[in-house]
């Protein structure tokens, strides 16, 4: 949310806190980070009704329950029932300690609903009110943030600064980046320079290249063009992203350019554009360069111009590259991806003919290759592939051109020529990745042709290669399809019986045993309960640990962390940031520790439970699935019932029951794919932009919030709980709508969009173990398949008769 402006009578009011923070004004920051909310230490588990469960009349909550309530509200990003959660606390309550404690949780909320004054009103009566509070440190703090947020830096650096006095050498590198980040847009150059070296010389984990290169700013503005560059070159010499470097360069570029070092300046260009065309600021110092007509290297200029997706001058590039030098192979193989970005398909394929026929051996013979076949047409494309497997039938990649060979035949109805594309994989490349999913997908084909018999006789030939459980599960599930389509009944149980015992908690496993039975896939127990009985639980777990770790048989404390790991810095920091509501930089802290603690059960297990008591879910699941492999587990599905509930949380458990049964949709394929999506880590973000629990991209997020009608929908708004899943509750059944199927069908579309999913649908004629085998997009599979295995961990779990 952005903060909202203030007028001047606002102002005035504000400044009535000059006893507690000096008074100065100044413009709103282009820096302005959405603060993140914060939970208790030990969120309070809510229970969990079932969606068609009456509500009972239940007394008033006291006081203390109501700030817990209010905690869990403001974890999930619901501002509103946060604020009257905690006003309620003030109203009922004279304690000072659970006055401060609301005082300070509805500053939060007004900061974090954008009301950055009210904020400050709320946070100013703790100092006023409670000055010996143990919550009056993270008031400044928090007061910093909201000034920082209205852009009246003085304030806000007087509020860091009160902090830091209270706590003192915990979060000095962040604070003081945030001092000088207002110390900067204050104009106070000088105090920006020290806060940002004090910020670079205290402990964070994570790089500080970002900080270096504000600090070179502010030298910049400060005059001090040398000590800029000399930040600059630091960074280009300490990181080994070339990204980076690449952006070093064109920085350090600039700063020269604009003192009038021009010759200077377009070294550091050249060096960016010749070492790292690809790199995203590369262009910028490449047009410098074009336009003021200085040397570049033409097969740079077109590669740098290629990666900008500036094609024309590339093509142009490429061939005077070429014209001086025919035999430049990286010239002539990125002329043809050139000429194909421009729809210039036939003069991209004789690019690539060249190469292929004029430089066999070369290092882009084959990519060259197979980008012929890309651009062909069908059948051409096939007959590509099978030229190359001929050509180089030693390949590693020979295996690859058969399998999209066959995969272009099955795509066009050819099954016959399909099915022995793939069995001459199995036959001819027995070793290879490919091979058993190349026999496979010969009997698939086989089978939707309706020869059973050959079908059964390439899955049989599936489970006899290579050493994959799942792919020899997956080959008696299907002998066992086969059994029963041919009316043996028992053969089939009996394929079904051993496909179910090779991967425990695989997909195919998981699905034999559910064919077994008689089940579609993804059906719920007949109910659920998110209550859990903590204390016995944890009991069992302590027991099994100590009969499965030698390192913990004679261990006290089990379940409790240890004094090394309470005054672990990282661990000291990523708690106090976690506080304060710095959940990423806490995040960051919490995940240097804990892998480099992983290969300690006895500190992953306490870990794991601390985690998961404070809302960072995807650190809990990883660390209780070391405790697994630490204790040489094999079978994932085993382990105490309370280590897989930390595998396999239900946070938020209230939210996702309601937004499950307003939309139609089981809690538990609502848990299973938020777990494949995020870890339930609310701050998650993908290179696609998606964010939150569910990843939604913004597109999507922006169309959700339409047809919800979500007044100031912003996509910060994806990472808060109490909007993410409702919102991901509804997209699957709009999804749902649209795809025709069951779950599986539903999980495809919501993937890989409602008109493949029905395409899909159509080829598998109404069998769910079969569309999920038809579903093209390997990555769209993968996601049905663990899906379908995390809804069935869930049931196991959380469902009827569950422990």
């Amino acid at each position: 949310m952005t903060p909202r402006t203030i007028d001047g009578r606002r102002l005035f009011c504000l400044f009535s806190f000059s006893c507690l923070l000096t008074a100065c004004g100044g413009p709103l920051p282009f820096f302005s980070p959405t603060p993140t909310p914060t939970p208790t230490l030990t969120p309070t588990p809510s229970a969990t009704p079932t969606p068609t469960a009456t509500p009972t009349p239940t007394p008033t909550p006291e006081p203390a329950a109501r700030i817990a309530s209010a905690d869990d509200a403001l974890f999930a990003g619901d501002w509103d029932l946060a604020i009257a959660e905690y006003q309620a606390v003030l109203t009922q309550s004279a304690d000072p300690d659970l006055r401060a404690s609301a005082l300070l949780g509805l500053g939060k909320a007004r900061l974090y609903a954008g009301d950055a004054e009210a904020a400050t009103r709320e946070l100013a009566q703790i100092l006023e009110q409670f000055p010996a509070a143990s919550l009056v440190a993270d008031a400044h703090f928090l007061l910093g943030e909201a000034f920082r947020a209205l852009g009246l830096w003085a304030q806000s650096i007087e509020g860091y600064r009160n902090y830091q006095r209270l706590r003192p050498a915990v979060l000095d590198s962040y604070v003081e980046e945030r001092i000088a980040q207002a110390a900067a847009f204050s104009g106070d150059y000088a105090l920006a320079a020290q806060a940002y070296q004090a910020a670079l010389a205290a402990p964070r984990v994570g790089e500080t290249f970002t900080l270096r290169e504000r600090l070179a700013e502010v030298y910049l503005l400060q005059g001090d063009r040398a000590a800029a560059l000399a930040e600059y070159d630091a960074i280009f010499r300490e990181t080994d992203q070339d990204w980076r470097r690449a952006r070093a360069l064109i920085l350090a570029g600039h700063a020269l350019y604009a003192a009038g070092q021009r010759d200077e300046a377009y070294a550091k260009y050249q060096s960016a554009v010749t070492d790292y065309p690809s790199a995203g600021d590369t262009f910028q110092g490449l047009l410098t360069l074009v336009n003021d007509g200085a040397p570049v290297p033409e097969l740079a200029r077109g590669l740098t111009n290629y990666h900008a997706r500036n094609y024309e001058p590339a093509l142009a590039a490429f061939d005077r590259a070429l014209a001086a030098d025919p035999g430049d192979t990286t010239a002539l193989y990125y002329k043809g991806l050139t000429l194909n970005a421009l729809n210039r398909r036939a003069d991209a394929v004789a690019a690539f003919r060249q190469l292929v026929e004029g430089f066999p051996g070369d290092a882009f013979w084959q990519p060259a290759y197979f980008q012929i076949a890309f651009i062909q047409d069908y059948p051409a494309d096939v007959a590509t592939f099978e030229a190359f497997a001929a050509a180089a039938p030693q390949s590693p990649e020979a295996p690859d051109a058969l399998y999209r060979a066959a995969r272009l035949c099955e795509r066009n109805q050819d099954f016959t020529r399909a099915a022995q594309l793939w069995e001459r994989i199995a036959a001819e490349y027995p070793q290879s990745a490919q091979a058993a999913d190349a026999a496979m997908q010969a009997g698939l084909v086989l089978y939707r042709a309706g020869d059973l018999p050959a079908a059964a006789r390439r899955f049989e030939m599936a489970t006899t290669l290579g050493a994959d459980a799942a792919q020899h599960a997956r080959g008696w599930l299907w002998i066992g399809k086969v059994k029963e389509k041919q009316g043996d009944r028992q053969a089939a149980r009996e394929s079904w019986m051993k496909a179910a015992g090779l991967d425990p908690g695989g997909y195919y496993s998981l699905r034999a045993a559910q064919l077994l039975r008689g089940e579609a896939p993804f059906t719920p127990p007949a109910g659920f309960s998110f209550e859990t009985d903590r204390a016995r639980e944890l009991a069992e777990a302590e027991t099994w640990l100590r009969a499965s770790i030698p390192q913990a048989e004679n261990a006290s404390g089990l379940s409790t962390l240890g004094a090394g790991i309470w005054k672990e810095a990282r661990f000291a920091r990523g708690a106090e940031l976690w506080r304060l509501g710095l959940l990423r930089e806490a995040h960051a802290e919490f995940d240097s520790l804990r892998l480099d603690l992983q290969g300690d059960p006895l500190a992953m297990w306490p870990l794991a439970l601390y985690w998961n008591d404070l809302g960072a879910y995807d650190l809990s699941i990883r660390s209780a699935r070391r405790v697994l492999d630490l204790a040489g587990v094999t079978d994932l599905t085993l382990g105490p019932a309370l280590l897989q509930r930390l595998r396999y949380p239900a946070p938020f458990a209230d939210r996702v029951v309601a937004a499950g049964a307003q939309y139609g949709q089981h809690p538990f394929l609502m848990y299973a794919k938020m777990r494949i999506e995020s870890f339930f880590w609310k701050y998650a973000f993908s290179s696609a932009e998606a964010r939150g629990l569910n990843q939604i991209i913004p597109a999507t997020a922006d169309e959700i919030a339409r047809k919800l009608g979500l007044a100031d929908f912003d996509l910060e708004d994806l990472y808060r709980p109490a909007v993410s899943i409702p919102m991901g509750a509804y997209y699957l059944s709009f999804v749902g709508q649209a795809a025709r199927g069951g779950p599986e069908v539903l999980l495809a579309g919501y993937y890989a969009g409602p008109g493949n999913a029905d395409a899909w649908a159509d080829l598998a004629g109404g069998d769910p173990d079969l569309f999920v085998e038809v579903v093209r997009l390997p990555d769209a599979r993968g996601y049905i398949q663990t899906s379908y295995e995390y809804f069935e961990m869930y049931a196991r779990l959380y469902g009827s008769g569950a422990p």
